[in-house]
């Protein structure tokens, strides 16, 4: 909340749990592998890759906005095409450094812990894709929502003036 200075943003970053939780479920079924402890821990090591991908698009966002220069919208596009690099690089580092977790290369441990592997694979892969695409949403949108309202405030004000 004191990062971003605002109180609504940390929701919409809680909006990406969901979305790696998604894909985790998505890649366990892919496979046929059973949720277990060991792919809930992925779940938690998730949410700490996940989360710092909004964080990283809403960071930049804001900036752009507190400059001034362009508004919500255009600041969140702009954000979304500046930081579309460092985190399909993240996820890509953090998909390759889980492969060989998802491959079970390695043995009995390895086929033991293999779930974790899937799940964080799967969950990173989406959660990066749906974050691309709704964490700019989720910003965008409630001020979209907002102004028609007050637009529609103001031209009901005008009417009763104009009544009056």
């Amino acid at each position: 909340m004191a990062l971003l200075e605002s109180f609504a943003q940390p929701f919409i970053i809680m909006t990406t749990i969901p979305m790696g939780a998604i894909g985790v479920f998505l890649a366990l079924i892919f496979t046929g592998k059973a949720l277990s402890m060991i792919s809930l821990m992925a779940i938690v090591m998730l949410i700490g890759v996940v989360v710092n991908n909004a964080i990283l698009l809403l960071d930049e966002a804001n900036r752009l906005l507190r400059s001034g220069a362009m508004g919500r919208r255009s600041a969140v596009m702009t954000a979304a095409k500046t930081k579309f690099q460092p985190i399909v690089l993240a996820t890509f580092a953090s998909v390759v450094a889980q492969l060989p977790l998802a491959f079970a290369l390695g043995g009995d441990v390895a086929a033991m812990t293999q779930p974790m592997g899937i799940a964080s694979v799967g969950g990173l892969i989406v959660s990066a894709l749906l974050t691309m695409y709704l964490v700019p949403t989720f910003f965008w949108l409630p001020n979209a929502i907002f102004s028609k309202v007050k637009t529609k405030k103001d031209k009901f004000i005008q009417k009763r003036k104009m009544l009056a």
